[in-house]
């Protein structure tokens, strides 16, 4: 393995999102985040608020029609990663992942107009 992969496979990120139904999040804000299929999820904050947006606005598209049928209202959670193990997934090489649960303590709810504000 090269060190550059080594870096990348390691990030140092603070600030990560999770978008999902309500219904999810109150559960989340419950109990944590819990992995599904193994993984979560997560847009990372990697210090380009142009790429965050972007990416933001990309998985809020995919989440709206994924719940096209059943009309659940999104909403934004905003995640303390800093010292949490992330990667990139491997399928993709472009999201991030958690496999480990996340606290709810170190989960925020930033809301329905949050979400709306990033589509």
């Amino acid at each position: 393995m090269r060190i550059v992969e080594v870096i990348e496979d390691n990030p140092k990120f603070a600030t990560a999102y999770h978008i999902t139904t309500r219904e999810s999040a109150d559960e989340i804000l419950a109990v944590g985040l819990r992995p599904q299929g193994g993984v979560a999820f997560l847009v990372v904050d990697r210090g380009d608020s142009s790429r965050l947006r972007d990416d933001l606005f990309t998985v809020g598209h995919w989440m709206l029609a994924k719940t096209e049928r059943t009309q659940d209202p999104l909403t934004l959670l905003k995640i303390d990663i800093q010292g949490l193990d992330i990667e990139i997934d491997r399928h993709s090489q472009r999201w991030y992942v958690s496999r480990s649960m996340i606290p709810a303590e170190r989960i925020k709810d930033l809301g329905e107009d949050a979400f709306e504000r990033v589509i």
